[in-house]
């Protein structure tokens, strides 16, 4: 998905009744350029349609910078990607209020570990900067997706993933038609 894509998804978004800011809507925006574990592994854009959806966010969507956490290139490590998503997404919102998560990197199918994925025994993944770390995760699995996203169903969720093999990532997750 390109970043113009994205925009539009947002702005189609706002169309269907996604409020104006509040105060405590919150967004985690993931840009990986670089892999430090893996140089052959670099992109050229996901970090610059980060910040340019960082600064939409800013610009139209009312959000304030305090409101925004960005995790850039070696910064997005799957700990705090799952520890932002957790405290700035679920904790310090609330009921009603807009929650966005947008991620731009590379993104791939691995072996299915929980037998949910029926139709090809594969789970979509992010990619986060620790690829070949050893003892790293380094991947953001959709089922962890799904189990963190459901855990606050009162929230108002957008997701944009602009990465490989991301197409149907939350498809279980946001599958009740609400945007």
């Amino acid at each position: 998905m390109t970043f113009i894509k994205a925009l539009l998804v947002l702005t189609v978004a706002s169309l269907l009744n996604f409020t104006s800011a509040q105060a405590e809507d919150r967004a985690v925006v993931v840009g990986i350029n670089d892999h430090p574990y893996s140089p052959k592994s670099k992109l050229n854009g996901a970090r610059p349609d980060a910040l340019r959806f960082y600064d939409f966010l800013l610009k139209h969507q009312g959000l304030r910078k305090d409101q925004i956490t960005l995790l850039l290139d070696a910064k997005a490590t799957p700990d705090a990607i799952i520890r932002n998503l957790v405290q700035d997404l679920k904790f310090r919102s609330k009921p009603g209020d807009r929650v966005i998560f947008y991620f731009a990197g590379h993104g791939m199918r691995i072996e299915d570990k929980n037998g949910d994925e029926v139709s090809d025994n594969l789970d979509e993944v992010l990619i986060t900067a620790d690829v070949l770390k050893p003892k790293s995760p380094w991947v953001i699995r959709d089922d962890d997706l799904r189990i963190l996203f459901e855990a606050f169903p009162d929230r108002r969720i957008l997701v944009v993933i602009d990465a490989c093999h991301s197409g149907s990532i939350t498809r279980s997750t946001l599958n009740s038609g609400e945007v």
